[in-house]
């Protein structure tokens, strides 16, 4: 009685690798395509607008045809496959043609029908549908004058046509993967036609499967999923205005200092009969107000304009709707209204202040005409 045994064993014996390994070198493959192909939008990125658009079926058309030079025309795997440890099975394949040694390395290469139809198939013709068709859809008439004159138009025939043969293609692509994952050969619709198949270019070596990247990606996405939960919870606006008062409130602190220091260096340095001038004993009893006080009625100069001429929350110059707070500041009707509805303990940004309520300015009168 034998025991039973797993299907990757029953295909080691036969000779075939993983299909994962296969899937993952296709995808691998055109992953490299695309980093080649941003790597050359980097370098026209500069030229007119439209050129990289235009040009862009034939830069896939040379990338294509360079990996193909450098891999299926030298019978050598490719890069995705080379780290899948895949290869040609030159042995199995069932392919038109004999193979030959290579003149230069001695070694058993593909036949020249092979890598020349795998270049028509694999790189020519999706480039050539891929014209034919932008090509039939720039001749499209946008506004047909009839649905009849339409349904008669050769090109527009044309392009149905190739549209047809599109999801032909497709569909006979679909109907070979479900032949791929049943028999473990020929992963793709052009290697079926071709009759290449695929072998481990190292039976020996043991695959290790490592969920290192799986595990980051797991905790990132829980991680962002968790953000995008708890971020509308949030008040951010609360959490602004608070480190705004805190802000506020040192800053205030430090404008005292300053203002006691000043008064002292003063004092020592026999400024006394100065500060009994008009001019600049109102000048530093305005600052003294202004620094002490918090500058209730809005008269603190700083940078050679008065507080009332900015909102202190957008810092915008022109207020709209201007409203007057309890403190004696004016704001932006929106900015304050909003401020206090997302804090009912709103401070002012200038004084530290609570706003307890505000009010729309009285007008002040016009001076009567001389």
């Amino acid at each position: 009685m034998s025991l039973p045994t797993s299907s990757l064993f029953r295909e080691r014996e036969r000779g075939l690798p993983p299909r994962v390994n296969q899937l993952d070198a296709e995808r691998l493959h055109e992953e490299i395509l695309d980093l080649l192909k941003q790597e050359v939008s980097g370098v026209f990125a500069y030229l007119p607008f439209g050129w990289l658009q235009k040009w862009s079926p034939e830069i896939d058309l040379f990338l294509r045809l360079l990996l193909w030079k450098y891999t299926v025309w030298r019978s050598a795997p490719s890069p995705a496959d080379s780290v899948q440890n895949l290869t040609f099975d030159l042995e199995r394949s069932c392919f038109i043609g004999s193979v030959g040694p290579s003149e230069r390395s001695g070694r058993k290469r593909l036949p020249l029908n092979i890598r020349l139809l795998y270049a028509l198939l694999h790189i020519l013709l999706p480039w050539l549908l891929a014209r034919l068709k932008q090509h039939l859809q720039n001749a499209e008439d946008p506004f047909p004058s009839s649905r009849h004159h339409q349904m008669r138009r050769p090109g527009l025939v044309t392009l149905r046509q190739v549209e047809t043969a599109e999801r032909v293609v497709e569909a006979l692509s679909l109907v070979n993967l479900v032949a791929f994952l049943l028999q473990g050969r020929y992963r793709s619709l052009s290697s079926r036609l071709l009759g290449l198949q695929m072998r481990e270019a190292n039976p020996d070596v043991q695959r290790q499967i490592s969920f290192e990247y799986m595990q980051r990606h797991l905790y990132w996405h829980s991680f962002t999923e968790l953000l995008m939960i708890l971020l509308p919870l949030v008040n951010l606006r609360a959490l602004r205005l608070m480190a705004w008062r805190w802000a506020s409130r040192a800053s205030a602190k430090v404008r005292e200092e300053i203002v006691r220091w000043q008064e002292r260096v003063a004092t020592l340095s026999g400024a006394q009969t100065s500060l009994k001038n008009g001019s600049g004993g109102a000048g530093l009893e305005g600052v003294e107000h202004g620094g002490s006080k918090g500058s209730a009625e809005g008269k603190w100069r700083g940078g050679g304009e008065t507080i009332n001429s900015r909102c202190p929350l957008c810092s915008d110059a022109v207020m709209t709707s201007e409203i007057e707070a309890s403190c004696g500041h004016r704001f932006c009707y929106f900015c304050l209204s909003s401020a206090c509805a997302a804090d009912r303990d709103f401070a002012c940004p200038l004084c530290a202040e609570c706003v307890d309520w505000y009010r729309w300015p009285r007008r002040r009168r016009a001076p009567p005409l001389l």
